[in-house]
């Protein structure tokens, strides 16, 4: 997501049910979910987040993360760090496509830490992308 673009998303930011954020620059995700957890947290919408760590989350956890309605009713946010969509099992990589479209009370941070453009050209790498931008 273009600065420009992530600055006008963010004036919302519970309007994004997944940010999702791919590069080989390590440095360049941390900035951008922080900037969008920042947005998220200052909302006043008294959201925690739960932080998740890759390279292949537990779906169990994820969903049970992103599905959880908090006791005051406020959005959940639900940061995946550095997931890798190699390292992901095919079952759990659609069952997170899937989630990313059925998210009702919780926002997700996504991030990928590509090694090269191969691996962000992969069949998995693409169709998490495309689920989550749709």
């Amino acid at each position: 997501m273009a600065q420009r673009k992530l600055e006008e998303v963010v004036k919302e930011p519970f309007g994004v049910p997944v940010y999702y954020f791919a590069s080989t620059e390590e440095a360049m995700l941390r900035a951008a979910a922080a900037y969008v957890k920042k947005a998220l947290l200052e909302s006043g919408a008294d959201s925690e987040v739960t932080r998740l760590d890759g390279p292949a989350p537990d779906m169990g956890e994820v969903i049970a993360s992103a599905g959880a309605i908090s006791f005051f009713g406020t959005p959940r946010v639900v940061e995946l760090r550095e997931i890798q969509p190699s390292s992901i099992k095919d079952k759990d990589a659609e069952e997170l496509a899937t989630l990313f479209g059925e998210l009702e009370n919780a926002v997700l941070v996504v991030t990928t830490l590509y090694k090269d453009k191969k691996a962000a050209t992969s069949k998995k790498a693409k169709a998490l992308f495309e689920a989550a931008a749709n």
